[in-house]
């Protein structure tokens, strides 16, 4: 996804312009108490000098924020297209709502396998050792992958929206796709494992860290190819026979497109064994 760099350039320009803002104002506050000593020598020098600024500590004695915390929930946005505040604060509201849906799906489809345990959650990639664990068994595996793979071709031709997409279906993205409903990359692969309770983050660099890597060489209709340094810049669906399934890019549509080889990872993802 060649757009998330674009992102990271905005927030490191906003991070940039923070810094500086910080800085003229470490400035003016010098410039103000050298002021003030110099009204308060003219004085006589009688008491004590203001204190440099000083807003008057909040409870718990609080602390100046001077810089960039990524570490915050949410934080204050202008609220004009393209703020890249605004995206994470967007696409921190879409995480819990997808999650509460791909669990749904999740119990759904154990349902239907006749396997659901009163204990399983529905994600049926919970860790191994969470005491809600409900992975798919491998008997089922390839029943599920191709579940996952006929979720995701009923979108064929559905638009590209950057940021788009959810446990859910299309959906409005962020950014350049704020007006528009449909997927981005990562949000088709969401999509469709969503459906049988795989709950994958949506950012492509974080479903490459998930599953079970396995060389490209073996790769086999199911798995999930990705693209760029450490998977970041595109993700898609292996179909078998040299195809694939993905949302391309901006003023594209999702499509079946002939595998690409430049600038594959040497692994693909593999998140159902069979």
């Amino acid at each position: 996804m060649a757009a998330l760099t674009d992102t990271q350039r905005k927030f490191d320009e906003q991070r940039e312009e923070v810094n500086r803002l910080a800085a003229e104002r470490d400035e003016a506050q010098a410039r103000l108490q050298a002021a003030r000593l110099v009204a308060w020598s003219s004085a006589g020098g009688q008491g004590t000098p203001a204190e440099m600024w000083d807003p008057g500590a909040g409870p718990g004695g609080g602390r100046r924020w001077d810089g960039w915390d990524p570490s915050l929930p949410q934080i204050p946005s202008a609220n004009i297209p393209g703020d890249p505040i605004a995206v994470v604060n967007q696409v921190l509201g879409y995480s819990a709502t997808s999650a509460q849906v791909t669990a749904q799906m999740g119990r759904n489809f154990l349902q239907q396998l006749g396997i659901l345990k009163p204990t399983d959650t529905g994600i049926t990639n919970a860790p191994a050792g969470s005491t809600h664990a409900g992975r798919i068994p491998r008997v089922y595996g390839r029943q599920a992958s191709e579940y996952v793979i006929r979720r995701g071709m009923s979108q064929i031709g559905v638009p590209y929206s950057w940021g788009g997409g959810n446990a859910a279906g299309p959906s409005k993205g962020i950014d350049s796709g704020a007006g528009i409903t449909g997927f981005d990359c990562s949000g088709l692969v969401l999509y469709s494992f969503a459906g049988v309770g795989i709950k994958l983050p949506h950012y492509s660099g974080s479903q490459y860290n998930l599953g079970r890597k396995i060389p490209t060489s073996q790769m086999r209709r199911g798995d999930v190819i990705f693209y760029g340094p450490g998977g970041s810049q595109h993700v898609t669906i292996y179909l078998g026979d040299g195809q694939m399934l993905e949302a391309p890019d901006i003023g594209l549509k999702v499509r079946v497109a002939p595998v690409r080889t430049s600038g594959m990872t040497p692994f693909v993802v593999r998140y159902i064994e069979w």
